[in-house]
This record gives C-alpha cells, sequence and structure tokens, in this order.
C-alpha cells in the first residue's frame, strides 16, 4: 500500500510505503512500514550541494570504484582497476581526451588521445591500453547554476536555481606554474541552453610529488557563438577599463566569511593552504575535489546566504553562498 500526501509544509510530501503478507503456513500475517519525505527540487540539485567527495573517503566506494571519479566514468571491461571518462568540450563529444583513473586512489593515472566523437561508453581497454599508466593528475570539477531574475536569490532560489545557462570556460590559477586542462558542457550557443540549468565542469592538475597544489578557480564569461554582441562578465583581473560587469560569481561554501577557513572539499577561495591567510601550506595529499559548485547571480544583487541544515525543520540543504573573486595580480 502507497500513500502520498502534502506535507504541513509547502514544497514536501509524506510518503508512506506499507507491504503485508502472510507467512508460510498461511497463518500469521506480518508487515513492514517505510516513511520518508520527498522535496519538491529534483534530487539532483540537492545533492549536488550536499556532496564534498574526496581521494579522503576511500571507504565510502561508488560503483565499486573511488567516490571521487565521476559517475559518467566506465569501469573498462578488462581491467577493473581502471575506468574511463572522456570530459565533454562545449557540450559536446567532440574533444579527443580521455581520461584513465585509477579505481583505489581515484587519480587520473593516464591521458589518452581518442577519435573526435566518441563516447565514454564506446571506449574500451583495447583503445586506451597504451596510455592507462602515462600521467598522474587530480580532478577539479563542478557545476555552474544561474540565478539571474530580476529579484535577489534567496537561499531557496540557491538551493534550486532555474535560470539558463550561459556559456563560459574555467580558468584555474595555480602557484609554481602547475599545468592544467578544462572542459566544460557549456552550450555554445544560445538555441543550446534552453532548458539547461546547470553547466559541468573538469579540469585535470598535474600532481606534484607530495600531491599537493595552490590555487583558485574563475568563470571566463563568454557569448554565445549566435550572439556574439551580447557579452556577459563577473569581476576579474585584467578586464579592459569601462567593461560592464553585469554580474557576480558566488561558490557554494560553508563559509560565512572570507576570513573563515574551510576545508578544501568545502570549496575555499584558494585551495592547498591550511588558513585564510594563505601563510600555511597543506602537506597531506589533496586527492581529487568533486562538486566545487558556483553560482551566477545578477551583479546587482548579493551572494545569497543559508545556515545549517536542519532536518527537523526539513530543512536539509545549506545553500549558503560567498562571492568569489579573482586573486589580486
Amino acid at each position: 500500500v502507497r500513500n502520498i500526501r502534502d506535507a504541513s509544509t509547502p514544497g514536501f510530501k509524506d510518503v508512506q510505503v506499507r507491504v503485508q503478507w502472510t507467512d508460510r503456513t498461511g497463518s500469521e500475517a506480518g508487515f513492514i512500514s517505510l516513511s520518508s519525505i520527498i522535496a519538491a527540487m529534483g534530487p539532483d540539485s540537492t545533492a549536488d550541494l550536499l556532496r564534498r567527495e574526496t581521494v579522503s573517503q576511500p571507504d565510502s566506494p561508488v560503483l565499486n570504484r573511488h567516490v571521487s571519479i565521476p559517475l559518467e566514468a566506465q569501469t573498462l571491461a578488462l581491467d577493473a582497476t581502471r575506468s574511463v571518462f572522456k570530459p565533454p568540450l562545449d557540450g559536446s563529444n567532440s574533444g579527443t581526451v580521455a581520461w584513465v583513473f585509477n579505481n583505489a586512489t581515484g587519480l587520473i593515472v593516464g591521458q589518452c588521445t581518442v577519435q573526435a566523437g566518441t563516447t565514454t561508453a564506446q571506449l574500451a581497454y583495447w583503445n586506451l591500453a597504451w596510455c592507462s599508466s602515462n600521467a598522474e593528475l587530480h580532478l577539479l570539477a563542478g557545476a555552474v547554476r544561474f540565478s539571474t531574475g530580476a529579484n535577489a536569490p534567496t537561499s531557496a532560489d540557491a538551493e534550486s536555481p532555474a535560470s539558463p545557462v550561459r556559456n563560459l570556460n574555467v580558468r584555474l590559477d595555480l602557484a609554481g606554474g602547475r599545468s592544467y586542462q578544462c572542459f566544460d558542457d557549456a552550450p555554445t550557443l544560445s538555441t543550446e541552453a534552453a532548458g539547461r540549468t546547470a553547466v559541468n565542469y573538469y579540469c585535470a592538475i598535474s600532481a606534484s610529488a607530495n600531491r599537493v597544489w595552490q590555487g583558485t578557480a574563475m568563470l571566463l564569461p563568454l557569448p554565445f557563438s549566435d550572439q556574439p554582441n551580447v557579452p556577459w562578465h563577473v569581476q576579474d583581473n585584467g578586464l579592459p577599463t569601462g567593461t560592464v560587469i553585469d554580474h557576480r560569481l558566488c561558490r557554494y561554501t560553508p563559509a560565512t566569511t572570507e576570513s573563515q577557513w574551510v576545508a578544501n572539499e568545502q570549496h575555499p577561495r584558494v585551495y592547498g593552504y591550511l588558513d585564510a591567510a594563505r601563510q600555511q601550506v597543506q602537506t597531506t595529499p589533496m586527492g581529487n575535489l568533486r562538486e566545487q559548485n558556483f553560482l551566477v547571480i545578477r551583479s546587482a544583487h548579493p551572494c545569497p546566504t543559508d545556515g545549517p541544515a536542519n532536518p527537523a525543520a526539513r530543512d536539509f540543504v545549506n545553500s549558503n553562498t560567498l562571492e568569489h573573486l579573482a586573486l589580486p595580480p
């Protein structure tokens, strides 16, 4: 028996499922009853905000591999210790780069050149055997969402932003001249943005001997190729004089002030340091950083704030954000 009804709190439904049976002798009845709550927002949006997955969580495997490996990656049929993932290029499969992950550590251990148009699902062991152990790279990945309506976004808007996406790239500013590559699935045409509420990005960062890196991630706003005269901008270094900053970049983080230190997986302004002033460098391996998410809003509005989740009040997500600015040049 299934019963779904509106909860006392708007935007939620109470769900109860009851399964009944009679034992094999037919003499005794049994049952089990399960209750839950369904939120109006999609589960993927909630998960994007809640997950803080890093290489330091090897005890939480997903699909029998490290939790930080993208879910879209495919375990190789003839080598269960490796998975392959082809990052998107401008929202398509036109790229020629594929990454091979070590399923135990989550690190990228191979970088391969594959045929354009090939999907992750089409890549197999014989395509990748020659390049499955030629690299050691960290993964930095997340999503960029938009809440660009006329009104200032609230914490509820940050929790489930629904504005259309824009074209963009991701840039990393790394200490020590560390090399990297970033890919994303941002649409390049305005007609491709319809119905899209998130842009996913994936960056591979070269690993050092101690597997620690320092730096920050920034957005590079781009106009749609069919609307080249409709640019958009967020605050950044080196913009031409007179540039109109019409959008603000916020990052999802539990930190409430810029001076508050948070762990790397909780999306600080700068990665790899043990204090907000960037004076103490982290010495333990950082591993992969997933769900490093951003929110783009109009420049006239402040970044929306929120408090810790309170399940007792049916508040399951801390959708707090801080303005994300580039480091001084």
